[in-house]
């Protein structure tokens, strides 16, 4: 039953999700990798200007994550 469930919500996800476009793999990599780097800056202890600051910069990358179809 557990799986059922897990499949249909896999499913559900991923519906309509297109594949980026062949020019747009290289920089959704790279975004990746940005976003990891991003969350692990996120860990650490920092002023709520930092926090601020390094919010706006991942959404800047989110927003291109989006634009893009990663």
């Amino acid at each position: 039953m557990r799986f059922i469930i897990i499949a249909a919500a896999l499913a559900f996800a991923t519906a309509g999700h297109a594949a980026p476009k062949p020019e747009h793999v290289q920089e959704c990599k790279s975004i990746e990798k940005q976003i990891e780097q991003l969350e692990a800056e996120g860990r650490k202890p920092m002023s709520a200007q930092g926090q601020d600051q390094l919010r706006a910069r991942t959404k800047t990358v989110r927003d291109r994550q989006f634009e893009i179809k990663c």
